[in-house]
């Protein structure tokens, strides 16, 4: 593996390992190239044959992460201990008809200022160490430093954990978007716009509860935050302030 460049680096930033231990270990990003496509799909491979639940995890195949790396996106790993424990990516779909843009009701002209977080995997040694916002947050800072303007992700109701990263990254609840393997909550968020969080929600709804989130967007209200101490989890729906530029 050739790490091409570090980013992100300070020593000062560490995370809290989930081991007996408890000890904090320093956690190094970088931005990969065409030649750690080999690593990256080793890394998804055997995350995914670790899973308890395989579904919670997109099976991305070799050809996902070579138009990645070859300039549809970024790509950038954690590196701990000579290791990498973690990826996320960042996507450039443009104009092609995967820009959740689309579905968002963007207007045409700002496509291209979209950035879609549609990958991210953890290693199991590294779980519950919130590696995932960690990286998460870097990734929309990295997006903007390349003058990307929107961001949106896809989270599925079985990945509550994935979907609570996106939500404290800054993106919000805005639709819901069904594939070949469900309904999956859409977000989106524009950095431009600075919006503080609501104060109490409108409406609390199960995280499997589609109808009852249907509703909700319908009202137009936005999702800000998912209540993990139920079960099951339950977003928080609420009209969210004016965006201030």
């Amino acid at each position: 593996m050739t790490l091409r460049s570090r980013i992100f680096r300070s020593p000062r930033q560490t995370i809290a390992v989930h081991r007996p231990t408890g000890r904090r270990d320093p956690v190094s990003l970088h931005l990969l190239g065409p030649e750690d496509l080999d690593p990256i799909c080793d890394l998804h491979r055997f995350i995914h044959s670790t899973l308890e639940h395989p579904e919670t995890l997109y099976p991305r195949q070799r050809n996902y992460f070579h138009r990645i790396l070859n300039g549809e996106g970024r790509l950038f790993v954690a590196v701990c201990q000579d290791r990498m424990i973690a990826y996320v990516t960042l996507r450039f779909p443009g104009h092609s008809s995967e820009n959740y843009g689309w579905d968002l009701g963007l207007p045409a002209d700002e496509l291209s200022t979209m950035a879609q977080l549609d990958g991210a995997a953890v290693h199991p040694d590294y779980r519950g160490s919130r590696l995932h916002n960690f990286m998460s947050i870097r990734r929309i800072r990295l997006g903007r430093l390349l003058g990307y303007r929107h961001f949106s992700a896809l989270a599925s109701p079985m990945s509550p954990y994935s979907l609570h990263s996106h939500l404290v990254s800054g993106l919000r609840v805005k639709g819901i978007k069904v594939d070949e393997d469900g309904p999956n909550f859409l977000l989106h968020m524009d950095s431009r716009a600075r919006v503080e969080n609501p104060g109490a929600p409108e409406v609390q709804v199960a995280i499997d509860d589609f109808d009852g989130h249907r509703k909700a967007l319908d009202q137009a209200l936005e999702g800000y935050h998912l209540d993990r101490g139920n079960a099951p989890p339950r977003l928080a729906y609420a009209c969210t302030p004016t965006p201030t530029p």
